[in-house]
């Protein structure tokens, strides 16, 4: 039975993933970008669950998947000082992309030719069934034509320990993961850099996708 309930959950899985749109080629008159956020997280959640938690976050959203994912055993990290993990991932993507020739404007600007937009999902510390307690961010970004509306790009990002290896999943060091939650809580220094490694990640694979023919 449990064996049958993975297998579902894992064809889930790639189905949901095989929805995501990798990248269509950015036309040339886009040029000026305006990039709005990822938001701050307000908080780190420290999770640590059994057979159910994988399951539900294999599922994704859903009524069952909610029910799953309700048997975690959930905790809170305090708020980290100084963690803008939204502020640093928007700099480091302004940067990358500035250097790969596009032009950066404040998400106020009036007319960019396309809007690039976060929206942070997840930002916490977690362990499903086996392995390290590690960090995990999912966030989706799409950019879109400011005139037409028209979608141009878009990536749901999960950066994790224990991903399948598909386009957005990102994998952090080993040397970021804890075996206990004591350690965890121990060591906001390490769990604040753990977080934070994901974003260079993100910005490389940003501009990559984005880079002009």
């Amino acid at each position: 039975m449990r064996r049958c309930i993975l297998f579902v959950a894992v064809a889930l899985l790639l189905t949901v993933n095989a929805n995501s749109t990798a990248c269509a080629a950015v036309p040339a008159n886009i040029i000026r970008i305006a990039i709005v956020g990822p938001q701050n997280p307000t908080q780190v959640k420290l999770e640590v669950g059994g057979w159910a938690s994988a399951i539900g976050v294999a599922m994704g959203g859903g009524a069952v998947a909610g029910m799953l994912a309700a048997t975690r055993q959930n905790d809170q990290m305090p708020v980290l000082q100084d963690f803008k993990l939204g502020d640093e991932m928007n700099a480091a993507v302004s940067k990358s992309l500035d250097a790969a020739g596009y032009t950066i404007v404040p998400d106020s600007d009036p007319h960019p030719d396309a809007v690039l937009a976060f929206t942070l999902a997840e930002c916490k510390y977690v362990r499903r069934v086996w392995g390290l307690i590690g960090p995990r961010i999912t966030m989706d970004v799409e950019l879109r034509d400011r005139t037409t509306g028209n979608r141009l790009f878009s990536r749901s990002y999960r950066y994790d320990m224990h991903t399948l290896g598909f386009t957005g999943d990102l994998t952090p060091e080993d040397k970021y993961g804890f075996d206990t939650v004591e350690e965890v809580r121990a060591h906001p220094d390490v769990v604040a850099a753990g977080l934070r490694a994901a974003i260079p990640m993100v910005a490389a694979d940003i501009t990559s996708a984005l880079k002009k023919k």
